[in-house]
C-alpha cells in the first residue's frame, strides 16, 4: 500500500467494488488513513475519504470471505450491521472497507472496552465520561437485564433465520 511516514499519500483514488453485483464502482478519494489494532488484534486502519464531494469515514481491514458472507445473511435477516461494507483491491491486495460507526465521536460498548475501562489500559478515541458511565451503569448487575432481552431478541431472530451469531464482537 502507498504509504509515506505511517500516513495514507492524500488524493489516491481506489475503486472500491460494491459486494451487491447490481451497484456500479464508486471512486473513493482517500484525504488519510492511519493505522491502528483494535478488536481481534488485527491490524486495521481508520480511513478518512470523499465519495464525490461528500466526506466519509471509513475503516479498513484484511479481506475476509467470512466477514463478507456473514454481513450478507445479516443483513437479508435484519439484524444490525454497518451500514456499508465494500470490498477493494489496492495495490494487488484485497481489504474491506465499511462504516466507521465511530465517525460521528461515539464509541461501540462492548466487553473488550468494559476491560479497557476498567483497567485504564488505553483507548483509540478520545474518552466521553458522562456516555462510559451511563455504559458502567447499564451492564451493572441491576440493569444487565435490559441488555440481556435486546441481545436475546437479536439472538431469536439470528436463530429464526438459522444464522450462528459470533461468541465474540472483534
Amino acid at each position: 500500500m502507498a504509504e509515506s511516514s505511517g500516513e495514507f499519500v492524500p488524493g489516491i483514488k481506489v475503486d472500491a467494488q460494491y459486494l451487491e453485483a447490481e451497484r456500479k464502482p464508486t471512486t473513493i478519494k482517500l484525504a488519510s488513513r492511519r493505522n491502528f489494532e483494535a478488536g481481534g488484534r488485527q491490524s486495521k486502519a481508520l480511513i478518512e475519504a470523499t465519495v464525490g464531494e461528500r466526506p466519509i469515514s471509513l475503516i479498513q481491514r484484511p479481506y475476509s470471505e467470512h466477514i463478507v458472507k456473514f454481513w450478507q445473511s445479516s443483513r437479508d435477516a435484519g439484524l444490525p450491521v454497518v451500514p456499508t461494507l465494500r470490498q477493494i483491491t489496492m495495490d494487488g491486495e484485497q481489504s474491506l472497507l465499511y462504516t466507521d460507526v465511530k465517525a460521528d465521536g461515539s464509541e461501540v460498548y462492548g466487553k473488550a472496552l468494559k476491560k479497557v475501562l476498567s483497567s485504564g489500559f488505553p483507548r483509540e478515541r478520545p474518552p466521553e465520561p458522562s456516555v462510559d458511565r451511563h455504559f458502567l451503569e447499564i451492564t451493572n448487575s441491576e440493569n444487565l437485564p435490559d441488555v440481556v432481552t435486546r441481545a436475546n431478541e437479536i439472538s431469536m431472530l439470528a436463530t429464526e433465520r438459522g444464522l450462528r451469531l459470533p461468541v465474540d464482537d472483534a
